[in-house]
């Protein structure tokens, strides 16, 4: 079983996912459940073949290797995650849309920060204010570092399958992705590091476009899932009990949002429904996939246009050509020390 499985005890399924195991609810894992993982992990290795096994679980170690050093070097502040985005998405050649889809929206997050600590300032008059706006900010600040967390390891594992494959070793990429989870992965890690690696494997310049597309916007729900449970809410059903402060304090009306428009990326208001409500997960992702999504990958000709102001932020590198062929990414070793 996942290790993530062990929080279904406390929590609504659609929210037992292995990024909570960074935080609070860690504690809801007891030793039994640690029993319990690893006796099914070791069953998950036997059904791998026996000459893989050795070389799957070197694999196993380069990747959490590779993952804590990435999380080691980027993830202590926004600017840093900022370079970090950067740099995962030079291992993809910019083609996967999410690392700049994630740059454009930690830019956006930047702004929200400046937003809470004015709410927070405001404290000084009235202490509640104060209360929430500190909220805010950490609710923000801790959600950012959750997504960063969560996100790049998934990619390093794709990244590793994709490369394994590239090298003639096509067996041991595809017990990697189907075999025994990581222990801080899930399925729905595994489903989205399966689509990307499924992806890479296309020839067809466009079709790799779409399918890198379609991922992104997976990838994308689970972050927003990583902002629900820091809110305290769920994916499904309804959110947590706020008096009118807070509804007030937390209420959207509209969003900056890029937005390409003959062939520049610019800043445009996205407007929210009147009934909307950040609470609620799936109208939220909803909106902001539209917002911050949909908005810039509507064509690969639109999405080159976004990396080049991505990549004018945060150089070097070029926008994707999506020519056909597989991509060329760079050495695993490379990668896994975060050199690019």
């Amino acid at each position: 079983m996942p290790l993530s499985d062990a929080l279904r005890r406390t929590l609504p399924v659609a929210d037992a996912s292995s990024f909570r195991l960074a935080g609070e609810e860690l504690w809801l894992v007891t030793g039994a459940d640690l029993r319990r993982a690893a006796d099914e992990w070791s069953l998950a290795l036997e059904r791998v073949p026996p000459a893989l096994r050795p070389r799957l679980e070197d694999e196993h170690l380069g990747l959490a290797r590779a993952a804590h050093h990435w999380l080691s070097t980027f993830n202590g502040n926004l600017e840093a995650r900022l370079r970090g985005y950067a740099a995962i998405g030079r291992t993809f050649a910019w083609e996967l849309p999410w690392p700049a889809v994630a740059i454009l929206g930690v830019l956006r997050v930047k702004g929200g920060v400046r937003q809470s600590e004015a709410i927070r300032l405001a404290g000084l008059a009235a202490a509640e204010v104060g209360e929430i706006g500190d909220w805010i900010q950490d609710v923000l600040r801790r959600t950012n570092r959750g997504i960063f967390a969560d996100s790049v390891p998934c990619a390093l594992w794709a990244l590793r399958a994709a490369s394994l494959r590239a090298s003639g070793d096509a067996d041991l990429a595809r017990a990697l992705l189907e075999g025994p989870l990581p222990p801080a992965m899930d399925e729905e890690s595994r489903r989205i590091a399966r689509g990307i690696d499924a992806a890479l494997q296309l020839e067809d310049g466009a079709q790799r476009f779409d399918a890198l597309a379609a991922v992104t916007l997976q990838q994308f729900d689970r972050e927003q899932a990583v902002f629900t449970a820091q809110m305290g809410a769920h994916r499904e059903g309804d959110g947590p009990e706020w008096n009118g402060l807070r509804r007030f304090l937390t209420r959207l009306s509209r969003v900056d949002a890029p937005v390409v428009e003959n062939g520049r990326l610019r800043s445009r208001s996205y407007r929210f429904p009147s009934s909307f409500d950040v609470r609620d997960h799936r109208a939220r992702s909803e909106h902001f996939a539209r917002a911050f999504v949909t908005s810039v990958t509507g064509s690969a000709a639109d999405f080159r246009v976004a990396v080049g102001e991505v990549i004018r932020r945060l150089p070097p590198g070029s926008p994707p050509a999506y020519a056909d062929g597989r991509p060329a990414l760079p050495p695993w070793a490379a990668v896994a020390t975060a050199s690019l």
